[in-house]
């Protein structure tokens, strides 16, 4: 295999899956995982390769278009540094691709050697459709990534910084020690938010300044939102704004995050933000457009491991059509989002904080269930957390439910999550 361009962290590069021969490639994983990190022959790390399909029969390659005389595997590989050994999931902001048990076993197999059994019509289209999400979302980061990392080295090299504990200690002093601090910030809030320890400069100065030089801090960090929400840093600074300020003086964040809503409330920092916004100014105009973007994806918002927490909130602090939206979706699938390791929690949030006729809708639709539907979902890791909250809500639900569960508490015990779950209620 041949790398034209090695893969550096400075210049993070996405690769379609394509077809690498086996030869000259080393392997430094475990070769029984779903993944393998390989170096190619040219010593160039490939720091993760996922094999979704190897191809070991000359006829199949054939057919693919490849006519290499070596084994081939089809892979798919993402410059992110993993440990040697490592296997993980790529971390891809707004595309955390579902596995089933299903296709995990499915690729078990082919990595032993066996036969890939054969796909339904709906498992294809479903994969169809994961493979066309990720390489969405892949497009979209590598154009974020062009557009913001210049912005972010500059704001990131500026010097003349000054002593950041000097800083925070004047600040705490208090008196002309604490005015001359927050004056000496001045023009240098964006820079500052970008820094480990010059953020927290920034954050004290927010909470401790009077109005007027808060505002103007704020003012400062205009044009640099996208790279703020997406820095370790600087989010936290645009939180402390939100935190401090009247909505007026901070509605230039949720305007500037206009366009990207999805991939901003996907993001590990940038839901966050999402999240303070919700809780302090869920009615202004500016942040309420910003949640209802988000919200055209909200079934994949109630599935993504960081999404989840802004369609939580939503539920607890949206507008009440916002919060019905999100009930109506986990409504179309109770029983698979009950399931699902990030969007069960999404449902407890809406049995908690749902409006009164989507709460009992919900409750319905798990009483609509027979009693060994009910027990599959509390066999399951993620639905028996689901169960108990559906135990613990107040009205005679909870009678029902447990009369069903003792009708099937033979399949509840013979599982390790049911077993607690039957123990607990005494069967």
């Amino acid at each position: 295999m041949v790398c034209s361009t090695p893969q550096t962290a400075a210049a993070p590069m996405y690769f379609q899956p394509t077809w690498v021969p086996m030869q000259g490639l080393e392997c430094q994983g475990p070769s029984d995982q779903h993944g393998v990190t390989l170096t190619c022959g040219s010593g160039v790390p490939l720091s993760w390769v996922q094999v979704p399909q190897p191809l070991c029969q000359q006829a199949q390659c054939a057919a693919a278009g490849y006519s290499g005389a070596s084994p081939t595997l089809v892979v798919c590989m993402v410059s992110q540094p993993l440990s040697p050994g490592v296997v993980k999931a790529p971390a891809l902001p707004c595309a955390a691709e579902e596995s089933t048990t299903g296709d995990e076993a499915a690729q078990a197999a082919l990595l032993r050697g066996g036969q890939r059994p054969k796909l339904s019509a709906s498992t294809l289209r479903r994969r169809r459709r994961q493979r066309a999400t990720l390489l969405a979302s892949l497009r979209r980061s590598e154009e974020l990534a062009t557009d913001n990392r210049e912005t972010i080295v500059q704001l990131q090299g500026v010097g003349d910084v000054a002593d950041y504990t000097a800083l925070v200690d004047a600040i705490n002093a208090g008196g002309e020690a604490r005015a001359a601090a927050i004056a000496s910030l001045h023009g240098r809030v964006a820079p500052l938010s970008f820094d480990a320890a010059g953020c927290r400069a920034v954050q004290l100065a927010l909470q401790s300044a009077d109005g007027p030089a808060v505002a103007e801090f704020a003012s400062e960090l205009q044009g640099h939102v996208r790279e703020a929400i997406r820095s370790p840093h600087a989010n936290y600074v645009i939180q402390k704004v939100i935190e401090v300020l009247p909505a007026a003086h901070f509605c230039f964040i949720a305007e500037e995050l206009q366009g990207q809503a999805v991939e901003a409330a996907c993001h590990r920092y940038g839901c966050r933000v999402f999240c303070r916004l919700l809780e302090h100014c869920p009615t202004a105009p500016a942040p309420a457009a910003l949640v209802d973007e988000a919200l055209m994806e909200a079934t994949a918002l109630c599935r993504h491991a960081f999404g989840h927490f802004v369609a939580q909130s939503v539920l607890e602090h949206g507008l009440p059509m916002q919060r019905r939206r999100v009930a109506a979706v986990l409504l179309a699938d109770p029983l698979g989002f009950a399931r699902h390791r990030s969007a069960r929690h999404v449902l407890e949030g809406a049995l908690e904080h749902a409006g009164t006729e989507d709460r009992a809708a919900l409750v319905a639709a798990f009483l609509g269930c027979g009693p060994g539907e009910l027990a599959e979902l509390a066999q399951d890791q993620h639905g028996a957390h689901l169960a108990r909250a559906l135990l613990e809500l107040p009205g005679g639900a909870t009678a029902e439910l447990r009369t069903r569960f003792r009708v099937a508490v033979g399949q509840l015990r013979s599982s390790r999550h049911g077993r607690r779950l039957a123990e607990d209620l005494g069967l």
